[in-house]
């Protein structure tokens, strides 16, 4: 019994401090005011780079290490990626500036890629590790986008929303690159954003977590609406700023054309990421 007590507080230590790492709730609270503070570089490291390593590591270690004993954090995942959906996306809604907006949006995402995880099957792996690398795309597409607006316009100062007015008239293909990135982080058909989301979700229903997956799938409609407003900033504000202007940025320009392509097209032949996805998820159940 006090081995059986020790394992357990042994797993719930481990749990909270990788649930500190990849900014899910409740242990969220230090990613708005570090995203906000951080130069823009850093800021897209912190967002993209540390995720890919650490939910690796978690799929790896609790999949494997923690096998036998997969009620303790299998709650765990279930709870703190029902708190970071419903955190992330209802703080979003009142964010104006750029970099809060989307710490919470990380939140947010988070919360999916655990939700999977927390399913304890094959087919939660394999739709947490195709969101992810979807995520990982759409993050470096939509972060090049900010990169190329805050540095052509030399905007020094804090990102707002009002910086993103009417982009679509000063520059339509990088305002069209923006809304692409966009709907698919909102899971709007038919983008993948859509479909990784719904293979999340249906691995939580084969695992029987009916409602979480019913507070999730509510709160994911909540978190379309921010989305939707920055798309209402790039397109119908009235304010019109000279976006890309100058020949600079040219390496933000080109990482978002090719990122925002590939989400545009991966809904035609998705099979590549899916395949590969697949075998990291059954190297984990052979």
């Amino acid at each position: 019994m006090l081995n059986y007590n020790i394992s357990t507080i042994g797993i719930v230590f481990i749990s909270s401090a990788f649930l500190f790492k990849v900014s899910a709730a409740p242990f969220h609270v230090w990613v708005p005011d570090v995203y906000e503070g951080a130069p823009l570089v850093s800021t897209i490291f912190f967002a993209i780079i540390p995720k890919i390593a650490l939910f690796l590591v978690i799929t790896r270690l609790f999949f494997v290490s923690f096998s036998t004993q997969p009620e303790f954090w299998q709650f765990m995942f279930c709870v703190s990626a029902v708190l970071s959906v419903t955190i992330g996306s209802f703080l979003a809604l009142k964010q104006r500036k750029i970099k809060r907006l989307f710490a919470f949006s990380a939140i947010s995402h988070s919360g999916y890629i655990l939700f999977g995880l927390a399913s304890c099957e094959i087919e939660g792996v394999h739709s947490s590790l195709t969101y992810l690398i979807f995520y990982v795309i759409t993050g470096l597409g939509l972060w090049s986008g900010i990169v190329l607006i805050s540095y052509s316009n030399k905007f020094y100062k804090v990102l707002t929303l009002i910086e993103f007015s009417a982009i679509s008239k000063s520059n339509p293909f990088l305002a069209f690159s923006f809304l692409i990135c966009l709907f698919s982080l909102a899971g709007i058909p038919p983008l993948m954003g859509f479909f990784t989301k719904f293979l999340i979700i249906v691995a939580a229903v084969q695992a029987k977590l009916f409602i979480s997956s019913l507070i999730i799938i509510l709160t994911s409609v909540v978190s379309t609406y921010f989305y939707i407003r920055v798309v209402k900033t790039l397109y119908f504000e009235q304010k019109k700023l000279r976006v890309h202007s100058k020949k600079n940025c040219k390496n933000a320009a080109l990482s978002i054309s090719i990122f925002s392509s590939i989400l545009f097209l991966s809904f035609v032949s998705p099979e590549a990421v899916w395949l590969f996805s697949y075998k990291m998820a059954l190297i984990l159940f052979t």
